[in-house]
């Protein structure tokens, strides 16, 4: 799996509302949840170039001081969660700064009533201004100020347990509070990485916040971005390309050798809460277990046409194949100890389904008779139904994720899935280069409708191909 992009925006102009100027609602930011402002005095953050508020930062994730010589993205994406508050605190000094040459301080204790503070996530102060952090959403936030006060609030709300470093989710409602508020008060925005001349401030004096409460949560709960790392300079367009990417004069700084876009993406809200996360072309390399072992289970192999096993392909008609990715299950959920599984496929919530990583070919008389009547997306669809069917049956609380991917990846209109299935649906093609195209725009939505329908409108996760438009054209591409 290459680099791909799951993340989606939108932009649209808000309607007029009472009690919110025209300048706190701009066309190229999303649209908030507009509540009645409180009656107070303006809250004065800075006045002539001078700092009148601190910091008071009351979430225990925003205590680590963010240094971005020291703080790598590390291997894994949950570890460079952990990061998104303390990394949104210190662009907001630093914002503040460049824009009003003020340099506002953090505090750890509460501040008395008479100094003005932004007071970053729950606390018994925010409470006492009506802000209770366990009803809202997910991820969501409220923004909302009192006599000298400014709120930046995010959800407290408890995702499962069990998340861990491949398949993580967190619930980072505070720093996305924080991001919003720099956008909408202070004026910045963020296209690209800062040290690439990506960062966009508006110079002011003073910093005054006026009476408002609002609020928002994500639409889309999974929003990621591969790879996190960035990319070391020169770069190709394609990877078989000769020559790097002939950037203008002056495009990339003097000095400047990588694009880090782990310090970046937080700040256009990259986080995930959604706790189904799938685990591709799981299980792999069997093979490596040993001629023993495969002779031993050569039914769970997809049959070549020449009577050989393909060891790099699952056989989805094989009992045996249902059986080892079960014990997977029940290894990962129930504590069983088998020797000859590493669940790879199951995480906390969910066990995947997901083929290896060509198209599905089988030649075993079960899934030939199976494949004549509805391709690859029947096959491995009424082995995702039987999966579903099973984990329901013992494991209530569980879900089935699968991939429809390569040549299985159309709906199946023939089957009726249960309710525990989830859906990661990969647009394959280069779909940002063909997307222009009717007949293939056409193509991709009808499945994913069709599929959406096939889940009763439950959310797909989408997943989609950020470079394949190198592939098709050199040309800029504008995604519809």
């Amino acid at each position: 799996m290459r680099t791909l992009l799951l993340t989606l925006a939108t932009v649209v102009a808000a309607a007029t509302l009472p009690g919110a100027g025209a300048e706190l609602r701009p066309r190229d930011l999303t649209p908030v949840k507009w509540m009645k402002a409180p009656k107070h005095a303006p809250v004065e953050i800075v006045r002539d170039g001078q700092p009148r508020a601190v910091i008071y930062v009351a979430d225990p994730r925003g205590k680590l001081r963010y240094d971005p010589q020291r703080h790598a993205p590390g291997r894994y994406r949950g570890i460079y969660a952990d990061l998104a508050l303390p990394r949104l605190i210190h662009e907001l000094v630093e914002v503040i700064r460049l824009s009003t040459g003020a340099t506002l301080r953090i505090v750890g204790e509460p501040q008395p009533a008479d100094r003005p503070a932004i007071v970053i996530g729950d606390c018994d102060e925010a409470r006492r201004a009506g802000i209770d952090a366990s009803r809202i959403e997910i991820e969501g936030f409220v923004v909302a100020t009192a006599a000298n006060r400014v709120f930046l609030v995010g959800s407290s709300r408890s995702l499962p347990p069990g998340s861990d470093p491949w398949a993580w989710w967190s619930n980072q409602g505070t720093a996305w509070a924080v991001a919003d508020f720099l956008e909408r008060f202070v004026g910045v925005r963020w296209y690209w990485p800062a040290e690439l001349g990506g960062r966009s401030i508006v110079r002011a004096r003073s910093l005054v916040i006026p009476p408002v409460r609002y609020s928002d949560h994500p639409v889309f709960r999974m929003r990621m971005f591969h790879p996190l790392v960035g990319w070391k300079l020169p770069a190709k367009a394609r990877w078989f390309d000769k020559e790097p990417l002939p950037f203008p004069p002056g495009a990339i700084p003097q000095g400047v050798g990588k694009i880090d876009m782990w310090a970046y993406l937080p700040l256009v809200r990259y986080g995930n809460s959604w706790p189904y996360q799938i685990k591709v072309h799981e299980p792999q390399r069997l093979w490596r277990k040993g001629a023993a072992w495969l002779e031993a289970n050569k039914e769970m192999f997809a049959l070549k046409k020449d009577g050989t096993r393909n060891f790099s392909m699952l056989c989805y008609s094989s009992p045996k194949t249902l059986d080892y990715l079960l014990k997977g299950c029940e290894e990962r959920w129930d504590g069983r100890d088998y020797p000859d599984v590493f669940p790879s496929w199951v995480t906390a919530t969910c066990v995947t389904v997901s083929p290896a990583d060509l198209p599905y070919d089988c030649h075993c008389p079960a899934c030939r008779a199976t494949m004549a009547k509805g391709g690859a997306s029947l096959l491995v669809g009424l082995f995702v139904k039987r999966v579903c069917e099973e984990v329901k049956k013992r494991w209530p609380g569980k879900k089935v994720i699968y991939l429809p991917y390569w040549n299985y990846q159309k709906c199946p209109q023939a089957i009726e899935f249960p309710d525990n299935l989830e859906v990661q649906l990969c647009t394959t093609g280069g779909p940002i280069a063909l997307m222009r195209q009717p007949s293939a725009r056409r193509a991709t939505e009808t499945n994913l409708r069709a599929w959406s329908a096939k889940l009763a409108g439950h959310p797909i996760t989408l997943w989609d191909y950020s470079d394949r438009g190198s592939g098709w054209t050199y040309g800029p591409v504008q995604y519809p």
